[in-house]
């Protein structure tokens, strides 16, 4: 009797603390599959910026150009940047 009143609360804390890790596991999937999707669109977008330059297409560089800038900077936003300290006096 003592021994299944004490069991019971640990195998539940076990049981929750599986669910938790497997939700902590499947929060990383998602975040490496926004990763790898990130980075397919950041190739992507260089290599329209490659094609322009190489038909010598000012506008569609230009166009590439930025949305290579946008697509970089939301994969930087991704995590805010640490604030600069000033420099000391």
């Amino acid at each position: 009797m003592f021994q299944q009143w004490l069991l019971r609360p640990v195998l539940q804390l076990l049981g929750r603390l599986i669910i938790m890790s497997q939700a902590q596991v499947d929060a990383i999937k998602a975040l490496t599959d926004q990763v790898r999707k990130a980075k397919g669109e950041i190739v992507g977008k260089i290599a329209d910026l490659e094609a322009a330059i190489g038909a010598n297409d000012t506008a569609a560089v230009d166009a590439a150009l930025l949305d290579l800038k946008a697509a970089v900077q939301g994969v930087d936003d991704i995590v805010p940047d640490a604030p600069v300290e000033p420099p000391a006096p």
